[in-house]
């Protein structure tokens, strides 16, 4: 398996998600820089563990205008995140870990057709 650094972009855009759209009910709410810094470091977390590489800080912008509009590609966009950021021991207890399956758990439960889906199969 191969894993590279995602892009500052790419980490803006699920940040960015997660701050406007998944915090509602948190009691400690994360910034939109907070948000980005914890994605960037475990990232970076993983491609250490991975390849022992260190890498240079992440430049956080003070306002971010998200690009992307189409869930199903956030969607992918949070799986190929996932896939990058897993490669040491404590990703599955790591609160980006955490903050991915809250953005797929809520791209899933704010679309239509989610909606209009029965609820039980008889």
């Amino acid at each position: 398996m191969s894993a590279w650094l995602c892009s500052d972009k790419h980490i803006f855009e699920l940040a960015k998600y997660y701050v406007e759209k998944c915090q509602q009910y948190s009691s400690s709410k994360l910034t939109f820089k907070a948000a980005a810094q914890m994605l960037y470091d475990e990232n970076c977390e993983s491609l250490a563990a991975r390849y022992g590489d260190d890498y240079t800080p992440i430049k956080i912008p003070a306002n971010y205008v998200p690009t992307i509009d189409n869930i199903f590609s956030l969607a992918k966009q949070v799986d190929c995140y996932s896939y990058q950021a897993c490669e040491h021991d404590g990703w599955e207890a790591s609160k980006a870990h955490a903050m991915c399956e809250s953005i797929k758990s809520h791209l899933l439960s704010n679309h239509p057709d989610y909606d209009d889906a029965p609820w039980g199969i008889n």
